[in-house]
């Protein structure tokens, strides 16, 4: 294998049943070459892509054939046709203030300095938070919508909840991420935090192994989620507490997550509860919660 901008070509191995059939008879190999161009006319520019005549080179060590390395350049073309380029994007927002085109469900959003830091403080709206549970709070969608697409990717944030007075006695201080949000909240995934039951708070069990938490709204909230899956799957422990700033990064690819808390893998699932789409991203809490956000940054996976 020869491995191009992180994809493997096929190389040598590849090649070698070509060469057994057609070593001294270049005018069959170059018939083959023709055939396999013809099938991706748009790749054979490339042929004189530096990248991909190097298969042939080595190759060329094996048999010495100019159809030799006629052969392996189309391999290596079949090889990138084959296997799309994925290419990434990147966006930051500093979150001192409401960033452009940004837009708050059932929750409010003002600029806030809260610890040293200049963040964007979010808290649901008196009215979803005088509402029913299920309905207007609880893995509901409560966030600031960030205009982003976003499908796979990274996205790293710093968070902070405490309690802000105005929820009931179970209120944890859920601060965390939406994503894959489409229309104004229909169907998402999100990862939030439970800072009250991080370990850093002395929780008693099972509560300290409740401070992540993953669902996907509408049809797998966490209650859900803990009846069908008593082995607690979807959340984990973590070693954080409320009023103080966390990092919280998600890695997302199709089915598979990982949650990084402070650096530190906390959560990592292969098979998510929802099929991957494209969709925006939210600045997510829940009742009784002053959420702050600060340092916001995606990186988008296309392709």
């Amino acid at each position: 294998m020869l491995i191009l901008k992180g994809r493997a070509v096929p190389c040598l191995a590849a090649v070698k049943p070509l060469l057994a059939a057609n070593i001294g008879k270049p005018d069959q190999a170059k018939a083959i070459t023709e055939e396999i161009a013809k099938a991706f006319p748009a790749y054979q520019a490339a042929a004189a892509d530096a990248r991909l005549i190097a298969c042939g080179a080595v190759v060329s060590a094996v048999g010495n054939l100019r159809a030799t390395i006629l052969i392996a350049v189309s391999l290596a073309l079949i090889a990138v046709a084959a296997a799309p380029m994925r290419t990434a994007r990147a966006q930051e927002w500093a979150l001192e203030q409401m960033p452009s085109g940004a837009t708050p469900h059932k929750v409010t959003a003002e600029p806030a300095e809260y610890m040293g830091r200049k963040a964007l403080k979010v808290e649901l709206t008196e009215a979803a938070a005088g509402g029913r549970p299920g309905i207007d709070f609880r893995d509901m969608p409560t966030f600031v919508l960030i205009p982003a697409t976003f499908k796979n990717g990274t996205i790293e944030v710093d968070v902070l909840g405490r309690l802000n007075g105005k929820g009931p006695p179970d209120a944890r201080a859920f601060v965390g991420l939406a994503y894959r949000v489409t229309g104004s909240g229909e169907r998402f995934e999100s990862v939030y935090l439970r800072p009250l039951n991080g370990r850093k708070a002395n929780p008693p069990p099972p509560r300290n192994r409740r401070a992540l938490q993953y669902y996907a709204y509408p049809d797998w909230k966490f209650d859900r989620l803990r009846k069908e899956y008593p082995d607690g799957r979807f959340e984990s422990g973590a070693d954080i507490n409320a009023d103080e700033w966390i990092s919280l990064k998600i890695e997302i690819d199709d089915g598979r997550l990982r949650v990084r808390i402070n650096g530190r893998e906390e959560l990592a699932l292969a098979d998510v509860k929802i099929a991957p789409q494209s969709g925006s991203i939210g600045l997510w809490v829940d009742i009784g919660t002053a959420g702050y956000f600060a340092n916001l940054r995606v990186r988008a996976v296309e392709g």
